[in-house]
């Protein structure tokens, strides 16, 4: 969604520059909608993280 968004600001004029890739592990983040994780107290609970099987 983000991209798309980068995309659209840049085509809509002097909005944006053209969108550029970040570079592997430096500013690594991550996007989760509401009904992704809970929160409890002090703690958040994201059910799916490092839960993968190999």
């Amino acid at each position: 969604m983000q991209l798309g968004d980068a995309y659209n600001n840049f085509f809509k004029g002097s909005l944006a520059k053209y969108p550029t890739a970040r570079k592997k592990g430096r500013d690594d983040r991550f996007s989760l909608s509401n009904d992704q994780f809970a929160i409890k107290g002090k703690s958040i609970r994201i059910p799916n993280l490092g839960a993968g099987s190999a």
